[in-house]
């Protein structure tokens, strides 16, 4: 049987005063590799919009949402992708989505 995909989102707030608006579509595409590469083994980007201050990132993952929360909470990596982006002054939150995909059913 194989797993299905659920999305997650990941709202990337930024400081008005650190990022200027010529810079946001550059940062999105950035902000949406750092995302992808600190663990593409559990998340992949699918999509990315560009709000005023905020950033959102669509995820897929096929991690069951209790695991994904335990895993963006204490492993390493994440730990890691969350620093880096302390770093460029950006707040991450992340919102699993708790049902599955249903983008392939009728």
């Amino acid at each position: 049987m194989l797993e299905e995909e659920r999305r997650v989102t990941l709202r990337l707030a930024l400081d008005p005063y650190s990022w200027r608006a010529g810079d946001k579509a550059d940062w999105a595409m950035r902000l949406a590799g750092a995302t992808e590469a600190a663990a593409p083994q559990i998340i992949s980007v699918e999509s990315y919009e560009i709000g005023d201050t905020l950033i959102f990132l669509r995820l897929r993952t096929r991690e069951e949402p209790k695991r994904l929360k335990k895993l963006l909470r204490n492993d390493e990596r994440f730990m890691r992708l969350r620093a880096r982006l302390a770093d460029l002054d950006v707040r991450p939150e992340f919102e699993i989505d708790e049902n599955k995909n249903d983008r392939d059913r009728a």
